[in-house]
């Protein structure tokens, strides 16, 4: 008996040249746009480094309210994206900038914008 190769087996080719139709494998296999935003575990679309600044500049730089925030995200971005998933991404933007929270900036009266602690600048900011 002759013995096989795995690689004979995963290459295996039924009698019509192509995959084997019953190869799972096949199936399953899915083609990756690179230019496409990845999406997270539950499926929405990941924020981008530059929606979590514009985030934090609108609410403190500009001082907007949580609802005008959104409004202006989402018009800005073409998203629907609600108050909890900017609130999430706003904090978790300084954290990464190792910028304390904004109820702790206000009690030591030292407010830590985007525009004074960056040098990063976007067409969208005023």
């Amino acid at each position: 008996m002759e013995k096989m190769r795995i690689s004979s087996v995963l290459n295996s080719t039924g009698d019509s040249g192509g995959p084997d139709q019953n190869d799972d494998a096949s199936a399953t296999t899915t083609s990756v746009d690179p230019g496409r935003r990845r999406r997270n575990t539950t499926g929405s679309l990941k924020y981008t480094r530059e929606q979590g600044y514009f985030i934090w500049y609108h609410r403190v730089d500009l001082q907007m309210g949580w609802h005008e925030v959104v409004d202006a995200f989402n018009n800005y971005f073409g998203q629907q994206r609600d108050k909890n998933g900017l609130q999430t991404k706003f904090y978790r933007v300084l954290s990464l900038e190792d910028v304390d929270r904004v109820r702790i900036q206000a009690r030591e009266q030292d407010i830590k914008t985007l525009s004074n602690h960056t040098r990063l600048r976007f067409a969208w900011m005023r």
